[in-house]
């Protein structure tokens, strides 16, 4: 684990120089991210909120350089993360719909973690950095989060999918908006789960390539 962290670091620390880099990532796959999210049952501004901090991790994690069909992302293997694999159609010896699959990587501390491998195997992990947010949040880490931010979680996702079907009202557009900051605070305590200066670094980023995030949404 710490040799994972020493190496996740040395990249924020680059990235942070090669801003490039993340707008690419960001111009490429960000939309891909959101569209595979809807296939698991997120969608409207919650998904495309929940995308942006995904591939933001993911970036960092690969490194803006790795080849998009190789992604290694820090989850080791087992427990939780072996459920968002499952959850993902991933399982080792096989070959997944998208014609993905998963190995075994193992890292010089010794650690054995999950590799994905395959077309748009980045896009893939991005989608599985949600869905194991969304599993601590709400299962399997869930006395690790207040009350008021599980809540949050869980009605923004539903009145997202309002929004994203033209059935929500105003008051509910609204509660979606007013609840934002507690739901990013969700994200920034599932990513301390992994590393807390991982974690408030990648929402730096977040906030510094908005402009761009922007620009492809609108």
């Amino acid at each position: 684990m710490k040799y994972v962290l020493a190496a996740v670091l040395m990249v924020i620390t680059t990235g942070f120089a090669n801003a490039g880099g993340f707008e690419q990532h960001i111009r490429c796959n960000y939309h891909a991210v959101v569209d595979r999210l809807r296939e698991h049952g997120w969608d409207g501004p919650f998904a495309r909120e929940l995308a942006r901090y995904a591939l933001i991790r993911q970036v960092v994690e690969d490194g803006c350089g790795r080849a998009d069909s190789t992604s290694i992302v820090g989850m080791c293997i087992g427990g939780t993360h072996a459920k968002v694999m499952a959850d993902l159609g991933l399982k080792f010896g096989t070959t997944s719909d998208k014609n993905l699959k998963l190995r075994r990587v193992s890292a010089p501390d010794g650690g054995d973690y999950y590799g994905i491998y395959g077309p748009k195997a980045n896009v893939c992990s991005a989608t599985a950095v949600a869905l194991l947010w969304d599993r601590y949040i709400t299962a399997d880490q869930r006395s690790r989060f207040p009350e008021k931010e599980r809540i949050a979680w869980t009605d923004s996702k539903n009145v997202s999918e309002r929004i994203a079907c033209d059935e929500a009202d105003p008051n509910e557009v609204a509660q979606f908006e007013s609840l934002k900051p507690l739901r990013i605070r969700a994200i920034e305590r599932a990513n301390g789960i992994y590393s807390s200066t991982a974690s408030s670094t990648i929402n730096s980023i977040v906030k510094r390539m908005d402009p761009v995030f922007t620009s492809v949404t609108d």
